[in-house]
């Protein structure tokens, strides 16, 4: 590869979009890490947390004409 110049980024279409499209990557790579990664660890805990508590007790008590 040519050795980069600001003069080459003018003027060379395929050079620009590389450096772009690497720019672009790094950007989604920076969101991903700080806002989207932490974000499913956090909704993953909290599922985590409500399956383990049971949505209905185990047992049913009667009342106590019943017995």
């Amino acid at each position: 590869m040519k050795p980069f110049t600001y003069q080459a980024y003018l003027w060379d279409p395929l050079i620009r979009e590389q450096l772009e499209r690497e720019v672009r990557r790094a950007r989604s790579a920076a969101v991903g890490s700080l806002l989207a990664r932490p974000f499913r660890a956090l909704l993953a805990s909290l599922r985590r947390k409500t399956s383990a508590v049971p949505a209905l007790p185990l047992t049913t008590r009667r009342p106590a004409w019943m017995h």
